[in-house]
C-alpha cells in the first residue's frame, strides 16, 4: 500500500486529519475505554508501545502503575472512563515515546470532546500531565509546570465538571516518590465525585496588628501562650542580610496574629521609632521568651530574627519540616514544604494561590513560574494572611506529624535534630568557619613537602620534575 493510498484509507475510516501520527502507529485512533456513566474520567498523554500493540489506554508501565494508585486511592479501574489526549503513539526519530505536539493535541481534540460529550455521569476529569491539561483548557491552561499545578481544581464550562490537574503516571516512573500525588488527585476526584464540588478551603482569621495599643494587647496575649508558631517573611536577599516585612504568630487553631513592619515593596508602616519600639517592645520579648515555639524550617526563620532583630529566637521546641521529613523521608523534597503540607493535612488547601496569582501577574516569575522570593512587595492585603495562615497551619500541623513520629518510634531522633539544628542554621547563614592561619600553615608545609618530593624524583630520573604537573 502506497503512503497515498495508506492516507486516504486512515481520512476513510477514522476520520483522522493528517497529523502524520498514524504512519507510525499500530493502532489508530485508539478508543478510551470504561462505563459510559463514569463520574471520574482519567485523561493522560498518548499511546506508548503496549497500548499501540493491544489497542488499549494504558496497559503498559506507566498503566501499571496507574492501576497502583487507583487501588491506593480505594478506587476501581472498572468504574473510572481511561483515555487520552491524542489517539496514536506519538515517536521520536529514534523510535520512542515522546510527547505529542500541541498541533497534534490540536488534531485530536474532536475525537477528545465528541467522546467526553457522550459521558452522561462525568462530574470530574483528573488531567494527568501537561498534554492533558492543554487538550482540555487550551488558552485556559494556567502557567507553570506540572509540580506547580499538580491538585488544582478548576471548573470547565466547556465540559461541565470539575477538572483536577495532576501528573501523569509516567513521571512517577521516573520519580516513584510523585505517585503520592497522583494518589492524593485520585482521592481528591472520588471526594468531588460523591459530593458534587471539591471542599471549600477554611480562611485563618489573620489579625494585622496596626496599632501601638494593639501591638501591645496582641504581645501580652501571646505572652500567655501554652506553645507559639511564628513565620516571617522576608526580603529574599540572603540570611546574612535579609529584612524581616512581616511575622506571625499562632496560639490557637484557626487564628494568627500578624505584626507588620513594612507595607509592601518594603514601604513604611511606622515612624523609625515607632518601628524600633515595636521590635525593642513587642517582638523581641515575644521571641525570647520561654513560651515553646515552633516553626517550620525553623533554621530560617531563626536566621531572619537575628538579622531583623539582632536575637536568637529562645526555646526552639519544634520544626514541622524537620519532623515530617523524619517519617516521610522517602518523598522528594517537595513533600516537606509547607503548602504541600497544608492540603495533605489541613483543610486550608492551596492558600498560597492568591499570591502566587499576584506574582504572576505583576511579572515576578522564574522559569514561567511565581517567584516567592518577591513576595514581600506584595501589598499587604495579600501578603499579610498569607503570612498569618503560615503560622496557622504550623501550629494544625505539629500534632498531626508528632502522631506519626510516636507511631514510628522517633521522638528520640526528632530531639536530636532539633538540637543539632541551631547548628546547621549557623553554618547555613555564614558557612563554615576555616582556621586560616592553620591552613597556610599546613599549605607551607606542604610545599616543602612536595618539593623535597620533586627533588628525589628528579635524582631517580634525571631531568627536572614540576611537581605542580598532574
Amino acid at each position: 500500500m502506497t503512503g497515498l493510498q495508506q492516507l486516504i484509507r486512515v481520512l476513510g475510516e477514522t476520520g483522522c486529519r493528517p497529523c502524520g501520527m498514524f504512519k507510525t502507529s499500530r493502532t489508530v485512533k485508539c478508543p478510551g475505554e470504561g462505563p459510559r456513566d463514569a463520574s471520574i474520567v482519567l485523561l493522560g498523554e498518548g499511546l506508548g508501545a503496549d497500548e499501540d500493540a493491544l489497542g488499549r489506554p494504558f496497559m503498559g508501565r506507566a498503566g501499571q502503575l496507574l492501576n497502583r494508585c487507583i487501588y491506593s486511592a480505594t478506587l476501581l479501574r472498572a468504574d473510572l472512563y481511561l483515555t487520552n489526549s491524542v489517539r496514536c503513539r506519538p515517536i521520536n526519530a529514534l523510535g520512542s515515546n515522546r510527547p505529542p505536539t500541541h498541533k497534534e493535541i490540536g488534531y485530536c481534540n474532536g475525537f477528545l470532546q465528541d467522546e467526553l460529550d457522550h459521558l452522561s455521569n462525568k462530574r470530574v476529569i483528573v488531567a494527568m500531565g501537561a498534554s492533558a491539561t492543554a487538550a482540555l483548557l487550551r488558552s485556559a491552561a494556567p502557567t507553570g509546570g506540572v509540580l506547580e499545578n499538580q491538585g488544582k481544581v478548576l471548573w470547565s464550562e466547556r465540559y461541565g465538571c470539575w477538572v483536577i490537574l495532576s501528573i501523569h503516571p509516567a513521571l512517577a516512573l521516573r520519580r516513584p516518590a510523585d505517585a503520592e500525588w497522583l494518589v492524593d488527585d485520585l482521592v481528591l476526584a472520588a471526594r468531588i465525585a460523591r459530593e458534587g464540588a471539591p471542599p471549600v478551603p477554611k480562611v485563618a482569621e489573620v489579625l494585622v496588628v496596626r496599632t501601638w495599643e494593639a501591638a501591645c494587647a496582641a504581645r501580652d496575649r501571646l505572652l500567655g501562650a501554652a506553645r507559639l508558631a511564628w513565620d516571617w517573611e522576608s526580603t529574599g536577599v540572603h540570611l546574612t542580610r535579609d529584612i524581616g516585612v512581616c511575622v506571625a504568630f499562632c496560639m490557637e487553631p484557626g487564628k494568627a496574629t500578624v505584626f507588620p513592619r513594612y507595607e509592601g515593596g518594603l514601604a513604611p508602616i511606622w515612624s523609625r521609632a515607632e518601628l524600633r519600639a515595636l521590635d525593642q517592645e513587642i517582638l523581641i520579648p515575644l521571641l525570647t521568651s520561654d513560651v515553646p515555639k515552633v516553626g517550620q524550617n525553623a533554621e530560617f526563620d531563626n536566621a531572619i530574627t537575628k538579622t531583623t532583630l539582632g536575637v536568637a529566637v529562645r526555646n526552639i521546641a519544634g520544626d514541622t519540616q524537620v519532623a515530617h521529613y523524619l517519617v516521610k523521608n522517602h518523598l522528594g523534597e517537595r513533600a516537606h514544604g509547607l503548602k504541600r503540607l497544608a492540603v495533605r493535612y489541613t483543610a486550608y488547601g492551596r492558600y498560597d494561590d492568591p499570591l502566587d496569582a499576584w506574582l504572576m501577574e505583576h511579572g515576578y516569575t522564574k522559569d514561567g513560574k511565581p517567584d516567592g522570593v518577591f513576595m514581600y512587595k506584595a501589598p499587604g492585603a495579600t501578603l499579610w494572611p498569607y503570612n498569618g495562615t503560615d503560622a496557622v497551619v504550623t501550629f494544625e500541623v505539629e500534632p498531626v506529624i508528632l502522631e506519626m513520629i510516636d507511631a514510628a518510634g522517633l521522638r528520640g531522633a526528632y530531639a536530636e535534630r532539633l538540637r543539632f539544628g541551631a547548628n546547621q542554621g549557623e553554618m547555613d547563614r555564614y558557612g563554615v568557619r576555616l582556621d586560616r592561619p592553620r591552613l597556610d600553615t599546613l599549605a607551607e608545609d606542604m610545599g616543602e613537602a612536595m618539593a623535597a618530593m620533586a627533588s628525589q624524583l628528579e635524582q631517580l630520573a634525571g631531568h627536572p620534575v614540576n611537581p605542580n604537573a598532574h
